[in-house]
This record gives structure tokens, sequence and C-alpha cells, in this order.
């Protein structure tokens, strides 16, 4: 079975997580990409000051918010 005719079945047991911070413009493409592939989709932002968070939330995914300590960052 092709990764594509799963995705018209049920979806897999897969969660997906997602790490944001000022992803507006990216992330309903990213998420909508792995919709129907994902039964679980959680993102996890970096307090973003952009839609990013209302976005994902519309899209039925859930948000978490948490500083990423990075040196790239």
């Amino acid at each position: 079975m092709t990764l594509h005719a799963r995705a018209d079945k049920e979806a897999m047991d897969l969660t997906v997580i997602i790490l944001t911070i000022n992803e507006a413009i990216h992330i309903e493409r990213c998420i909508r990409s792995v919709k129907g592939l994902a039964r679980q989709i959680f993102v996890v932002d970096s307090f973003s000051t952009d839609n990013t968070i209302d976005i994902s939330e519309s899209l039925g995914a859930v948000v978490t918010l948490l500083p990423i300590s990075s040196p790239f960052s």
C-alpha cells in the first residue's frame, strides 16, 4: 500500500511534532501536508509574535508554548 493510498483511509498511528517560532507563512502548508497521515499534530511554539499559534490551532493542532534554548535561536 502506498503512502498516498494510506492517507485516503484511516490515519496511521503517528504523532507529528512541529517546532516553530514565527512560521505563519509556512505552518498551514506544513500541517496540511501531514494531516491525513497523523492521528495527532502537536506544535511546540517558542512564543511566536505572528499568527503561527492561531493558524495551528485553527487546523486542529495542539499547541504548547516552550522557550527554545538554543545557541541558534
